[in-house]
């Protein structure tokens, strides 16, 4: 893009009315009919003063100076400052207008060709510009800037183009070894202007020992044979590869009509068979049929070629060509075969193409998970045992869970997730012989389709505090002296525990505990006139994991 200003740098400017720049074309190629600023020619523009030595000055429109279309030629002007009274600066300034793209100016006199650019036909362009009638030719400056280069990055476009995608031709009588039997038509016209160019054929598939293929493309005989000496397992096709400056490689493939006293099988080239994948092994998919215009001839069917690591899968009657299930189907391994077909009459050979396509069905899940299946005791309802999944041979199938079976009563099924319905208490599900709590999950799919399996879910111990701390009596004669006074017991739902009690706190230290045992202590009698009541604190400890502790207050 051109700039639209341009400061004037000298001395002794001054403010005055109507200050302005003139511009006089020095330099052009444009003529008459450009409509356009000619050599020699003026026009004038407002200025803006800034100071005594600088003058910003508008620059005219590139369209008032640059003829349309004007490629690497240069338009340079003339600019000097002036007032209405035709005071005019003493000295002027060159400025060149030019073409970014096809040349690079250092100044107003300058200039050289971008070197980043092709001059084509008079045409400029940047590096890397394709011709737009031709994607495979570009700008490439180190190449030449002078004419396009060759580019095969594009494959749809300068690869290989073969006229056909499949190719057939007629094999009668006899050949001698060198005869050409047929010549692939492979070329391409955006790249055949290229010194380079280079379009090579090498032999894919076929009888390497009948036919070979050159680099041109042509199939020629390596030997001299006639058609009706072929032998029975003669292969009616060639295949080739064509490159193109040995890039983007293109097969195709020529198949052999075999004309001899003994005509080939007629068939059609392609066979469609829909199928679902439940369809039980032994079932009747569909039946190519095959003519054979020797009548006395019989007819045999086989596969040429199969879906790599399927064989089995789909089988084809060899006396009548029906072809059936062989094996399971499965929609998630293979949803479509393609296979080809060989009929044969005991010399000739015809192939057709079978395409079997599998229908999906809807699956049952394949299994049910549990993140995992143990629970501790005493739990609040609503805890979250275990996430439930479900494994599905249908990508993307939905499912729900219920639960049921001998214990669900103590769970319920939120979303995807196993939760308590009941507070669990381990002891008394071991006196009941209900540990471990065994249920069924049922996972159902989006379609209906459900499957059960059997858990155990296992209830975990958790230690409890000993509780019901008691004495057996908490009124006494007094004077009483080294007799036991009181028995103190204690429970614990962990009946495999040991609980030690001893006493916490006294209001007025008379007692001692002795293996479960309330004694006074020694040399001390109990005084109704003294202390005619005494608080007394027991605590209770067991010997579990973590250690619980339980404490009653007596009077």
């Amino acid at each position: 893009s051109c700039a639209s200003e341009i400061s004037v740098f000298g001395s002794n400017f001054w403010n005055a009315e109507n200050l302005t720049c003139r511009y006089k074309v020095i330099a052009s190629p444009a003529v008459a009919s450009d409509n356009v600023l000619m050599v020699g020619q003026s026009a004038s523009r407002s200025a803006f003063f800034l100071g005594s030595s600088e003058v910003i000055c508008q620059l005219p429109p590139r369209s008032t100076l640059v003829p349309v279309g004007l490629q690497g030629d240069l338009v340079t002007i003339e600019i000097s400052v002036r007032t209405t009274d035709s005071i005019v600066s003493e000295a002027s300034l060159p400025f060149t207008f030019y073409d970014g793209v096809c040349s690079a100016c250092a100044n107003a006199t300058t200039c050289a060709p971008n070197p980043d650019s092709c001059n084509i036909d008079g045409v400029c362009v940047l590096e890397g510009t394709h011709e737009a009638s031709n994607v495979c030719r570009v700008c490439v400056p180190e190449q030449s800037t002078t004419s396009w280069s060759y580019d095969y990055t594009h494959a749809a476009d300068c690869g290989p183009d073969f006229k056909q995608d499949s190719y057939s031709t007629t094999l009668t009588g006899s050949y001698e070894a060198g005869d050409t039997i047929f010549t692939f038509d492979a070329d391409n016209a955006n790249l055949q202007d290229d010194p380079n160019y280079n379009l090579e054929f090498t032999m894919t598939a076929g009888n390497e020992t009948i036919f070979s293929v050159t680099t041109d493309g042509r199939v020629v005989a390596n030997t001299a044979f006639a058609v009706n000496d072929l032998p029975y397992e003669f292969q009616n096709l060639v295949g080739v590869q064509a490159v193109l400056n040995g890039q983007h490689p293109t097969a195709r493939t020529v198949v052999f009509d075999i004309v001899s006293s003994n005509r080939a099988p007629i068939l059609n080239e392609t066979y469609t068979f829909n199928v679902t994948e439940d369809t039980p092994v032994g079932t009747v998919i569909g039946t190519i049929v095959a003519h054979d215009p020797d009548e006395a001839g019989s007819l045999q069917y086989e596969w040429y070629s199969q879906v790599s690591g399927e064989a089995g899968v789909l089988l084809i009657d060899e006396s009548t060509g029906v072809i059936t299930v062989g094996q399971s189907l499965d929609y998630e391994r293979v949803s479509s075969y393609l296979l080809l077909v060989s009929v044969r009459d005991g010399g000739l050979q015809h192939m057709a193409s079978v395409h079997i396509f599998v229908g999906d069905v809807n699956e049952a899940p394949t299994d049910v998970l549990i993140s995992n299946n143990v629970v501790a005791e005493n739990q609040p309802i609503g805890t979250v045992v275990a996430n439930l999944t479900a494994e599905d041979q249908d990508a993307g199938d939905s499912h729900t869970f219920s639960v049921s079976g001998t214990d669900a009563a103590y769970f319920q099924v939120v979303g995807a997730t196993l939760q308590t319905a009941q507070e669990l208490d381990y002891e008394a599900l071991l006196a009941a012989g209900k540990n471990p709590l065994a249920i069924t999950i049922t996972a159902t799919d989006a379609g209906g389709l459900t499957l059960t399996k059997a858990f155990d879910i296992t209830v975990q111990d958790v230690n409890e505090a000993p509780y019901n701390i008691q004495l057996s009596q908490t009124e006494f004669l007094e004077n009483l002296t080294n007799a036991a006074l009181a028995t103190v017991t204690v429970q614990d739902q962990d009946a495999d525990q040991t609980v030690t009690c001893t006493i916490v706190q006294e209001s007025t230290p008379t007692f001692e505990l002795l293996d479960m045992k309330l004694y006074a202590l020694p040399g001390q009698q109990l005084d109704h006139e003294t202390n005619p009541s005494i608080e007394l604190t027991i605590g209770c400890a067991d010997d579990g994991t973590p250690m619980k502790y339980a404490t009653a207050t007596f009077t």
